[in-house]
């Protein structure tokens, strides 16, 4: 029915209201609120500092992207996909130049995205994908765990997660 909906709407909005508390941010305007932040500074972080934002924020937690030999695939080309990932060249347990015995070969980490615009959500976006590479970088184990199970995939996420909540 038309009507049977409405109380399930209010149920909600009290909630929502409980859990804010005096401020009084209602739903439709949580967005506007959490995107002051980039409102704010979108113009101070062009998209040509994207890549040099993000290399000084990580070799300043000791982590030189460079040195680690993470290499970026980040600027717009024609029929690219919009979706940022980071992996590692290689997968597979022997295809990721692992030798059965002998020393450790690392497998250079990748960071693909498009970046057409600068600001701060692609910046975090950026960052996020560069923990990703840093993870993959740090693993150091035998073939068969150099990739996370898909069970693991909050892990992998939280992991990455931490550069990019720092921004």
């Amino acid at each position: 029915a038309p009507g049977a909906f409405e109380g399930t709407l209010r149920e909600l909005l009290t909630a929502w209201r409980e859990l804010i508390g005096p401020r009084r941010i209602e739903p439709w305007d949580h967005w506007y609120v959490c995107g002051g932040a980039s409102r704010r500074l979108d113009r101070h972080i062009p998209q040509s500092r994207l890549l040099e934002l993000n290399h000084a924020y990580v070799r300043s937690l000791g982590a030189d992207p460079g040195a680690l030999d993470i290499t970026y695939d980040v600027i717009p080309r024609p029929d690219r996909p919009p979706v940022a990932a980071a992996f590692t060249m290689g997968m597979g347990a022997l295809a990721a130049g692992q030798p059965r015995s002998g020393p450790w070969t690392p497998r250079p980490p990748w960071v693909f995205a498009t970046y057409a615009t600068g600001g701060l959500g692609n910046l975090v976006e950026l960052l996020h994908e560069t923990g990703h590479a840093l993870h993959s970088a740090a693993t150091r184990t035998r073939p068969a765990f150099l990739e996370l199970p898909n069970e693991d995939t909050g892990y992998g996420e939280g992991i990455a997660d931490f550069l990019g909540w720092d921004a």
